[in-house]
């Protein structure tokens, strides 16, 4: 394996996170990587009876 990689994948795995200390911090991330799929299945929003 690659020794770059392999130390991306170390960094990656290694951070301990507490939901209840961190919450804020983890839902400005979410949404910061999150995508937006505000128009990309508008016409499913029709009703089908």
């Amino acid at each position: 394996m690659n020794p770059l990689f392999r130390f991306v994948l170390k960094l990656a795995s290694s951070p301990r996170i507490d939901m209840q200390e961190d919450y804020i911090w983890i839902r400005k991330m979410q949404s910061f990587f999150s995508k937006d799929v505000s128009n990309k299945y508008h016409f499913l929003d029709e009703k089908i009876y």
